[in-house]
């Protein structure tokens, strides 16, 4: 399975990150986990990605999902500008997950919260659905 997260010129940095539901955070200071089978494939710092990541293996724990966010690196010291910066990023996230393609906006998908972008969730169902109010706490 394939993450791709792609936006426009501003915010400059946009980070990519994915809680595994073992506990273990993927991003780019911890690029992967489970010996490499979740990983950060590409960190990009200067704008548009894409960011990508990959599962090529699934890691449970009970009922917990994987659940996917976006970090405004650029704006994190300013909730507010970093809220509109993510809203106004023109983020698409692109999913592949098990045959299918699943696809994301900043401006309609999701929860946005200060600097994060609360973007998708995987399910023990092998589906992606945009995140509700209980990614914020799963990705805690």
């Amino acid at each position: 399975s394939r993450i791709t997260l792609s936006w426009g010129s501003t915010p400059r940095d946009l980070d990519a990150y994915l809680k595994v539901p073992t506990g273990c955070l993927v991003n780019w200071r911890n690029m992967n986990c489970h010996e490499n089978s979740v990983r950060l494939d590409r960190d990009d710092v200067n704008g548009h990605g894409p960011e990508t990541l990959s599962i090529t293996q699934w890691h449970r724990a009970g009922n917990t999902p994987y659940v996917f966010y976006v970090h405004n690196w650029s704006q994190q010291g300013n909730q507010a500008q970093a809220s509109s910066g993510l809203r106004s990023s023109s983020g698409v996230v692109h999913v592949y997950l098990a045959g299918a393609q699943y696809t994301f906006n900043s401006v309609s998908d999701g929860v946005i919260q200060g600097d994060k972008w609360y973007v998708f969730k995987i399910g023990t169902d092998d589906t992606a659905a945009a995140c509700d109010q209980s990614c914020v706490s799963a990705a805690a």
